[in-house]
């Protein structure tokens, strides 16, 4: 059985995804696709994957990629900027992504380990969020009969897709960071 390496992003691969996958889109996504819609299914579960942890959003999630847009995004209290270690990948380095915050979570999440606890948006009637409102990760996950639910939008696509935008996230971290040392 072969090992596998670690993989490290070199400049040039950066730059040709950035060429090749034109910004947000480097993954088609279907939401019309009726795999991912089925209310009574999740009922039944009661959200078991939103009690682990919110999901991701993608960069197509958003109709204004800017730092201003962002931070009002980010102010109305729903939205983490996570820091991930490739490691896990086979890559080199960290990667930052923004998905649903968890409850009592941070607005910046550097921890290693992704806590496991219920996102914010989960209510006794499943997401407050419309399914046409939710993040990809949400949008695109296939209820499963014993709620052991799979996402069509993996970690690794959402690192991929934010590959891009890293200069921003990392603009938007020192802002709330800062926000956060000046009022404490």
């Amino acid at each position: 059985m072969g090992t596998m390496s670690r993989r490290s992003f070199s400049a040039e691969d950066i730059l040709e995804m950035m060429s090749t996958n034109c910004g947000a889109r480097y993954y088609k996504k279907d939401y019309d696709n009726p795999k991912y819609q089925n209310p009574d299914m999740c009922a039944k579960c009661g959200g078991k994957c939103c009690k682990r942890c919110g999901c991701f959003f993608s960069p197509d999630d958003f109709s204004v990629l800017n730092f201003e847009a962002l931070v009002n995004e980010i102010e109305k209290g729903y939205i983490t900027i996570e820091l991930i270690d490739l490691d896990q990948f086979y890559m080199e380095g960290f990667a930052w992504v923004m998905r649903m915050r968890n409850k009592n979570g941070p607005i910046v999440e550097r921890r290693m380990i992704r806590p496991n606890s219920e996102c914010i948006m989960l209510t006794e009637r499943g997401c407050a969020f419309g399914y046409e409102h939710r993040p990809t990760g949400g949008r695109l996950l296939i209820p499963c009969e014993h709620g052991e639910c799979e996402s069509d939008y993996s970690t690794e696509k959402a690192i991929r897709e934010w590959l891009n935008y890293q200069r921003l996230l990392r603009q938007l971290v020192e802002h709330f960071e800062s926000a956060l040392n000046t009022a404490g």
